[in-house]
């Protein structure tokens, strides 16, 4: 046998296993479009909006000077925080739940929403807040964690008016009093089956799958019985994968991590499927000028670590950090 038919013949198993994806990815194409139809017909909705019920931003009025912005992740809502918005309202916060560009509505608005447009939103609604509160901390899950992180930086070099030291009591106005990131999203969790990095993946599929297909196995939560009571996209577009990859890769940025000024708590599942927690624990350590650090892991848990096993643990972290501040002020 030839030196040349012996590599082709070694050839061929790669090939084949290279081949069948793209066989497939055909009758993947015409099911995610039959799922967007279904993803369309999904309600109630508000009337006036086209805002799923349940997906609006709310506002939940304090009793106090100090305001808590909550930021949402990558194709969710609102929901993704459970009851942590109401707990921390009854501790005297006026809490902010916003609602991201692209979200609430269906998949293709959020196709057509920039990585900029998502920062702008991010910047101005904790701008108002800013207006009219002493103090305003903000808490980001998943890809609002790397929107978090970056509204941090950015807002750590704007001049700002009133006494105060950012890494005191955080009271200046217009900057992050305190910054809680949860799971947050800087690289997708790698797997060794995977084959691939998974934005390798994307990067390889994307000209053929315009949308994809998220089934409840992608729901990444250890407790299986809370997955439908989120509200979050099934289908998702190719272009909304990019702008969250573009915005992990901006916060991930040493650049920017070293801007951080605020006190920050990361509380991550070391099981995380989805956002790596070695991405996590690497930009933490990033963050030398943060006034505070600390990384706090949890071992029953996936992502989506407000509806899983333990959830009471992580709010209990959350509302202790953010009431340590004030109780100083």
């Amino acid at each position: 046998m030839s030196v040349r038919s012996a590599a082709t013949r070694g050839l061929r198993p790669a090939l084949l296993a290279l081949s069948l994806p793209l066989l497939a990815l055909p009758g993947y194409r015409v099911y995610a479009e039959q799922r967007l139809g279904a993803e369309l017909a999904r309600g109630p909705r508000d009337a006036a909006t086209g805002v799923l019920l349940g997906a609006e931003a709310l506002t939940l009025p304090g009793g106090s000077g100090s305001a808590v912005l909550l930021i949402h992740g990558f194709a969710g809502s609102r929901r993704d925080f459970n009851d942590l918005g109401q707990r921390l309202q009854a501790e005297g916060h006026t809490v902010r739940m916003l609602r991201l560009p692209g979200h609430g509505t269906q998949p293709q608005d959020f196709a057509g929403v920039t990585p900029d447009q998502l920062r702008a939103h991010v910047a101005a609604e904790h701008a108002a807040l800013a207006a009219t509160h002493e103090r305003v901390d903000v808490v980001g899950f998943s890809m609002g964690g790397a929107l978090a992180t970056l509204l941090a930086a950015e807002a750590a070099q704007r001049p700002a008016s009133g006494a105060g030291d950012i890494a005191g009591s955080a009271d200046i106005a217009g900057r992050p009093g305190r910054l809680v990131l949860i799971a947050p999203y800087f690289a997708v969790t790698p797997h060794w089956y995977y084959g691939l990095a998974p934005e390798t993946w994307h990067r390889l599929l994307r000209p053929w799958l315009p949308y994809a297909v998220k089934s409840r196995y992608f729901v990444k939560l250890n407790q299986r019985e809370n997955v439908d009571r989120l509200l979050t996209y099934r289908v998702v577009p190719a272009a909304a994968v990019d702008t969250a990859l573009a915005l992990g890769a901006a916060a991930a940025d040493p650049a920017t991590l070293a801007r951080v000024r605020a006190p920050v708590l990361v509380l991550h599942a070391a099981g995380d499927d989805a956002a790596d927690p070695a991405a996590s624990r690497r930009a933490l350590q990033g963050m030398t000028q943060a006034a505070s650090r600390r990384y706090l892991d949890f071992g029953r848990s996936n992502h989506l670590l407000l509806w899983d096993y333990d959830r009471l643990a992580a709010e209990a972290e959350i509302l202790r950090f953010l009431e340590s501040s004030r109780a100083t002020r």
